[in-house]
């Protein structure tokens, strides 16, 4: 074999190597964006729970306000019928169903807060680990960008060997160097975007 037969041997590989990254760099673009739409709809559920967190905790400070003042009115009634020597006074009962009701809603409400806490560390968990994922993807693309660089690298001083042996040789390596310049602008470009 003479020198460009070696050389477009050479450049066919490359271009075979070039094809593969091309291809996995289009598969790895779509992992980052579906990883950075998911990261985006789980910061917006948190969002929410946080809200139906802070909610469910102001309604809840209200039940204990309203439970606290019930109880204080029913002690009064006691001690009163206590001092009158009398039983309960007549809207005494009344005063202890409510009570009774309101407690209900209040162990309710504990129920649906904890859950709700719950559900909320979940998404926290689950948005950390999101976020311990992208960083390394973004190394990954780093790292094929460095490949298609040290390709391109070698393309170029390979082309400057060459000379003016083959001109149809020298045309398919400009032609291979540039379609890895334009790869390597998109890598960065998605990269950046």
């Amino acid at each position: 074999m003479n020198d460009s037969e070696e050389l477009a041997e050479k450049y066919h590989k490359l271009f075979q190597d070039y094809t593969r990254i091309k291809a996995q760099h289009a598969v790895l673009k779509k992992a980052v964006l579906k990883e950075q739409t998911e990261n985006a709809a789980i910061q917006a559920a948190l969002k929410e729970k946080e809200q139906e967190v802070r909610k469910s905790l102001q309604d809840l400070d209200l039940l204990s306000f309203h439970n606290q003042r019930l109880t204080k009115r029913i002690e009064n009634l006691q001690s009163q019928a206590a001092a009158t020597g009398g039983s309960w006074l007549l809207g005494g009962a009344s005063v202890k169903k409510e009570l009774e009701k309101s407690q209900t809603v209040l162990e309710a409400a504990t129920i649906d807060l904890q859950a709700k806490i719950e559900e909320n560390e979940k998404l926290h968990q689950q948005l950390y680990e999101i976020n311990a994922l992208y960083p390394r993807h973004v190394t990954e693309l780093q790292g094929k960008i460095q490949a298609l660089e040290k390709q391109n690298q070698e393309l170029q001083v390979d082309v400057e060997r060459a000379g003016v042996a083959n001109e149809d040789t020298i045309t398919l390596i400009r032609k291979e160097k540039e379609a890895v310049d334009k790869e390597l602008s998109t890598t960065r470009d998605a990269l950046a975007g």
